[in-house]
């Protein structure tokens, strides 16, 4: 996780019990990050879901971010479907051309109401990821 978020410009702020938070200062490195991890994880029996937003987030109390682009990326998440990646329209500026983006559509989410213009986005079928790092080096 921690690999691939940093070749891609992101960072891994905050474990959440088995959730993560990734954090930039752009929106397109973030989306690069998370598009990768689904589609790494595909072919695995593990129903990743994740929910990216765009915005002014506060750091607080040294390891928290607050405010509302947090709140809406984890409340697309709980929307996500198994193996989906919703983004908020403020995410989708600097989108890698290696992830097609799906139709944008009206979500409803808990607590906010109905968000217009949320996209499905999905790894295009042809793209190879670099080789994983060999853990068993590192034992």
């Amino acid at each position: 996780m921690k690999e691939v978020a940093g070749r891609r410009g992101a960072r891994v702020a905050k474990w959440l019990g088995d959730g993560v938070l990734l954090v930039g200062t752009k929106p397109g490195p973030v989306v690069a990050t998370v598009a990768e991890l689904t589609g790494r994880f595909e072919s695995f029996a593990i129903d990743l879901r994740a929910g990216v937003c765009s915005g002014v987030a506060l750091l607080f109390d040294g390891d928290d971010y607050i405010g509302r682009p947090v709140n809406l990326a984890a409340r697309l998440c709980d929307e996500a479907g198994p193996g989906e990646l919703l983004a908020h329209p403020s995410a989708l500026d600097g989108v890698p051309d290696w992830v097609q983006t799906g139709s944008p559509r009206v979500v409803a989410v808990r607590g906010v109401g109905a968000i217009e213009g949320v996209c499905a986005l999905r790894v295009a079928p042809d793209v190879q990821f670099p080789p994983e790092p060999n853990r068993e080096s590192e034992l």
